[in-house]
């Protein structure tokens, strides 16, 4: 049974979408369109892009190597495939029904946001994707955290670069409503690019170095999570689990971060401004 079938039996539909600010005519749609091709102004270059293939191990072994090949020499890749349809689904239906428990989500002011530091369940795709970024960044890891967003209508993201805990970050897509792709811009060695990604795909990027955007969103809403690390031997070590004792759910009204004060999230991955998430 679909979660939005199983809803509809102990929830009016209706209600839930207006507390929630989303379209009430079907708020809890996931439309899985393939985004991954068309409607990008810089297209990536087809090595840059690399499918995963779960159900062969060697394979994906392959695809990751030649993955941190290219990312190693342009800050940037693009995995297809890393969740599969259904789990990225659950991921999205999962959000998107957390938009009815109040004060969940963080309204972002300007961006046409909603977002969550360290949710539970973004906490254990921090940990999922590890061992996959380190084989690409091409050593040891530390993961910093994770920020689950829901982009509405009208949303935008301004150019930036992220703050030290996002070093190596992904930007992955869990699904969408919308009619057309919404591509995720950035700049690699001066060239403009925009990558657009179906849900379960990401894009793995070196998110304290290279510019990044996205410009208006047209559609409905579209829920990305972003999952950030350091290079356990690198300048930005100190900033393991982003200041947390470990990772987990976060409360900050319980618990506190030793890079406290906490910067607001803001960014798509945690920028150098007064946002502290992607």
């Amino acid at each position: 049974m679909l979660v939005r079938e199983w809803l509809s039996e102990f929830h009016d539909l209706r209600s839930l979408a207006l507390q929630s600010g989303f379209n009430a005519r079907s708020p809890f749609r996931i439309r899985l369109r393939d985004t991954s091709g068309g409607g990008a102004r810089y297209p990536l270059r087809a090595n840059g892009i690399l499918h995963m293939h779960t159900a062969n191990s060697a394979r994906d072994g392959e695809v990751l190597d030649q993955c941190g090949r290219y990312f190693q020499e342009h800050g940037y890749g693009v995995l297809r495939g890393v969740l599969s349809r259904s789990e990225a689904e659950l991921c999205a239906n999962y959000a998107l029904i957390q938009t009815a428990q109040p004060d969940y989500f963080r309204f972002e002011e300007g961006y046409g946001s909603q977002g969550r530091y360290a949710d539970a369940l973004t906490e254990c795709l921090l940990l999922k994707v590890h061992p996959i970024m380190e084989r690409v960044a091409g050593g040891a890891l530390f993961p910093c955290y994770s920020f689950l967003r829901i982009y509405q209508a009208g949303a935008e993201l301004h150019r930036h670069v992220d703050r030290p805990s996002c070093e190596i970050s992904t930007s992955l897509t869990l699904g969408m409503d919308s009619q057309q792709p919404w591509p995720l811009h950035l700049e690699s060695n001066g060239q403009p690019l925009a990558v657009n990604l179906a849900p379960g795909d990401m894009l793995l990027y070196r998110g304290a170095d290279l510019p990044h955007w996205r410009e208006r969103f047209e559609g409905t809403h579209w829920v990305q999570v972003f999952l950030h690390y350091v290079r356990a031997d690198g300048p930005y070590a100190d900033f393991r689990f982003d200041g947390r004792e470990g990772i987990g759910p976060f409360d900050p009204a319980r618990q506190r971060r030793l890079l406290d004060p906490v910067q607001e999230h803001a960014q798509e991955a945690g920028s150098s401004g007064p946002a502290a998430a992607t």
